[in-house]
């Protein structure tokens, strides 16, 4: 999969259609290690 980096800023979701989704985040590094990273399930009203 394909990661990003905001280094200078924040980013934001905002769910449009309900749906959940998938949210994964890790600390700050350039290559964050898979033990650090954790994924959240939104319910689709949470932005």
């Amino acid at each position: 999969g394909r990661r990003e980096r905001h280094p200078l800023g924040s980013q934001a979701f905002v769910p449009l259609l309900g749906n959940p989704f998938l949210i994964v985040v890790a600390p700050v590094g350039d290559e964050p290690e898979s033990e650090a990273t954790r994924a959240f399930v939104s319910n689709g009203r949470q932005g």
